[in-house]
């Protein structure tokens, strides 16, 4: 099937889809972060002398563990699709054909210029 005969429906229901799913992710992260913040991850160690006023004081946080990182990556990339998807549907929207560059980010490179 090629992308004139694709329903316009199904490219922005996978969009849709995509968003969902994410949003999905990041109940799932936000019941992780609270589960992580009960265990009281973070901890202040300082050292100092005792007869100057002055010292060295860190925060230190546990780490957030491999199942939140996963989450936070899935989370992400379900965006990223969804703005690929975006770039690809506003080409063919625009009578484009879409290539290569037809995905997020849009650019190869950040503007350095307003005239780039």
């Amino acid at each position: 099937m090629s992308d004139s005969e694709i329903p316009r429906e199904v490219p922005l229901a996978a969009i849709d889809d995509r968003v969902e799913r994410a949003k999905e992710h990041l109940d799932a992260i936000k019941r992780g972060l609270v589960a992580y913040y009960e265990t009281d991850p973070c901890r202040v160690v300082g050292e100092f002398e005792s007869d100057k006023p002055t010292g060295e004081w860190k925060i230190v946080l546990d780490p957030l563990g491999p199942r939140l990182n996963t989450l936070i990556g899935e989370f992400l990339n379900n965006l990223r699709s969804a703005l690929n998807h975006l770039a690809r549907q506003l080409v063919l929207e625009n009578g484009g054909i879409p290539t290569e560059q037809s995905q997020f980010p849009i650019f190869a490179r950040a503007p350095v210029s307003k005239k780039d």
